[in-house]
């Protein structure tokens, strides 16, 4: 029953949102299937609003048809909202007013953007694999290292005794796995980070940047199958455990094309879209006032 509603609101959605894009074949139909006050939906526009959905809701709204009549029931119940919001003046509130004027603003650029900018079509993998040879420093993963880590938390205004503390209940540990004891039991006994501690204390592979410096500075000058002493940042006290690490290495063209040619396509629009602008700013005078 879940899964239904949640079909529904979204085949909902898209019908109610539809009539915002152009159909190309309309059916000209005007047998009414509804009718709210002086409002009616007829076959015709019906038909236009299903164009405007992806396919695979028009072939179930076809197919279906109690999906067809799910439609019909809600756009009812839209303009019966829709009615008593007319009804209490809320089209005449400034506010709303000004989402409105926004909301056809939207409609009007993304309707224009859709016939004036080809968005859709994918770059040639020429120039995706031409893009990936000309620029090889762009594929380098780097060194990564994999770690577990202890911490101690003492916050920003932790006092002096209780940094003093803290310190204290750090090396104890480290002197605990000096001993011998298990790195991973220590964590999730006395570890005081909450997205590590249940897993031993491991943080898995991570590369630089991505730490804070003093950690990250630790983690990538301790030897593999070493702790290294307790390092202070801004959480607090640290042991690191550093477990693995990997040299740099070039992502192959087949494990980037795909984000590639997403990132080339992005760009290719923004250019064309700031190309666009450009020619209405030739064309429409805009002036303004600081």
């Amino acid at each position: 029953m879940r899964n239904r509603l949640i079909f529904l609101t979204t085949i909902v959605s898209f019908f109610l949102c539809s009539g915002l894009t152009y159909a190309t074949e309309p059916s000209f139909d005007h047998e009414i299937l509804a009718r709210v006050r002086n409002e009616t939906l007829t076959m015709e526009k019906f038909s236009l609003m299903v164009q405007g959905m992806p396919p695979q809701y028009q072939a179930m709204v076809k197919n279906m048809p109690e999906v067809k009549n799910d439609l019909i029931r809600n756009w009812t119940e839209t303009k019966l909202l829709c009615q008593e919001a007319l009804d209490s003046d809320l089209d005449k509130n400034p506010v709303v007013v000004l989402k409105l004027e926004e909301m056809k603003d939207r409609i009007l650029v993304e309707t224009l953007i859709s016939q004036r900018i080809d968005m859709k079509t994918p770059v040639p993998e020429d120039e995706i694999r031409g893009y990936y040879d000309s620029h090889p420093d762009e594929f380098i993963q780097g060194e990564l290292v994999k770690v577990q880590h202890i911490l101690i938390r003492t916050g920003n205004d932790a006092t002096p005794e209780e940094q003093t503390k803290a310190m204290e209940q750090i090396t104890e540990i480290q002197e605990r796995l000096q001993q011998g004891e298990s790195f991973m039991e220590l964590a999730k006994e006395f570890s005081e980070d909450p997205g590590s501690k249940d897993k031993g204390g491991d943080l898995g592979y991570f590369g630089k940047g991505h730490m804070v410096p003093e950690f990250e500075d630790a983690a990538f000058s301790t030897a593999v199958g070493q702790v290294c002493s307790p390092v202070k940042t801004q959480y607090g006290f640290h042991l690191i455990k550093v477990n693995d690490k990997t040299e740099p290495l070039k992502i192959s063209f087949e494990k980037i094309s795909r984000k590639l040619e997403e990132t080339l396509r992005a760009e290719r629009n923004h250019k064309a879209l700031q190309d666009l602008i450009a020619e209405l700013k030739e064309k429409y005078p805009v002036t303004i006032y600081e």
